[in-house]
């Protein structure tokens, strides 16, 4: 359920349960969990775009509830500033929520971080340093609820081709990070090699010597984009999966997909020794996933 400070729900669970969801190409598999194609999830954010312009910024949350078991799902914008309204609602809603276990976006944080405050944390890591901090404060675990990089990157390079892995990757993780700030003060080429270079190989995604270079980013961004690469101007590559159009559509998708096919995996399992679960995902992967959080809420009481 969504409290009156939140929107409605999008659809009844009844039809949810007789949905028939497509992936961005293909019919998704049976024993897959049930979710949005992320043509739909791009027309349900333009509609909560609209929304959020009109009445201001509003928490994107699901609370799904099946007697004690519960799943609070929090559904994040990837900012760093540190004023942005959703960190205040993100500490609202976590500790209404009181949870026993949290699950993260974008892999493990190591135990030893710990951030004394919200504007440390946002600086840190985002509303993922955010959530950390609250963990942290609560004593309960934060866990990576992302499919290992390792895992993800082998099942990208058996689809696509290399070249075009290797790009959607660097400017989703490297170049956005980077202009956002998050990554440092470094220049681009030393910490292209230090942060993914290096995030690359120790996850099995080995690179040839030329690969290692940041002009051959630059290369490739052009022989996609036909234009060179200028951080100001970036092609917003990370967006593609929501639009299907371009080289990277099916490929963003396809990363989106088996990363929510995993999340929901790691929600079943937890429910079935813990009661309160939060999770903070990316806006888009919320939307996503709401048909398969009621599906699974249900197999739980």
């Amino acid at each position: 359920m969504i409290n009156g400070f939140m929107f409605c729900r999008f659809l009844g669970l009844t039809l949810i349960l007789f949905l028939t969801i497509l992936s961005c190409t293909k019919q998704i598999e049976d024993d897959n969990y049930p979710t949005f194609d992320y043509l739909l999830v791009k027309k349900k954010l333009d509609t909560l775009n609209v929304k959020m312009n009109k009445e201001g910024y509003f928490p994107t949350v699901s609370v799904h509830t099946n007697g004690k078991k519960i799943i609070t799902f929090f559904g994040a914008s990837h900012v760093g500033d540190t004023a942005h309204p959703q960190f205040e609602a993100l500490i609202t809603s976590f500790k209404g929520a009181n949870p026993q276990i949290a699950f993260n976006e974008g892999g493990q944080v190591a135990d030893s971080i710990h951030y004394k405050s919200k504007e440390e944390a946002v600086a840190g890591k985002g509303e993922t340093g955010v959530l950390k901090m609250l963990c942290d404060e609560k004593g309960i675990e934060m866990n990576n609820g992302d499919m290992t990089a390792k895992e993800e990157f082998k099942q990208l390079l058996a689809q696509y081709p290399r070249d075009q892995v290797f790009i959607y990757l660097a400017i989703e993780r490297f170049l956005n990070p980077y202009h956002q700030g998050f990554l440092g003060d470094g220049s681009i080429e030393s910490l292209f090699f230090s942060d993914f270079v290096n995030y690359l190989e120790k996850n099995d995604f080995k690179l040839i010597e030329k690969e290692k270079k940041y002009t051959y980013v630059q290369e490739t961004y052009l022989k996609y984009f036909k234009m060179p690469l200028v951080l100001n101007k970036l092609e917003p590559v990370h967006d593609y999966y929501l639009l299907n159009t371009g080289t990277f559509g099916n490929l963003g998708c396809s990363s989106k997909q088996i990363r929510d096919q995993i999340l929901l995996q790691k929600i079943d399992n937890v429910l079935k020794t813990n009661d309160r679960v939060f999770v903070v995902f990316g806006g888009s992967h919320w939307v996503a996933v709401q048909p398969a959080l009621d599906f699974i809420i249900q197999k739980h009481k």
